[in-house]
């Protein structure tokens, strides 16, 4: 699994941190989380079926919240990328 501190102690901006999570896929910010919610919402549990609708319906400032709170269900769901 990859470190995630090191992106989260120089990056304070949502859109940053994603674009950054979304590099080693060859993705930009928007596409990455894109995928990553829609990886969440197809093969997560309940509570990561209920964060993705959550994020989805949440303004900027507060999915900046959750990808603060949250960096490793982004992580943990990039193994679903790229799966149909």
């Amino acid at each position: 699994m990859r470190d995630f501190k090191p992106i989260l102690t120089k990056i304070f901006n949502k859109n940053e941190i994603l674009a950054q999570l979304a590099q080693p896929h060859g993705m930009n910010g928007y596409e990455y989380e894109e995928a990553i919610i829609t990886a969440m919402e197809t093969y997560g549990g309940s509570f990561v079926k209920q964060f993705a609708k959550l994020y989805r319906l949440g303004d900027e400032h507060n999915q900046h919240k959750l990808v603060m709170a949250f960096t490793n269900y982004f992580l943990d769901y990039e193994k679903f990328l790229g799966k149909k």
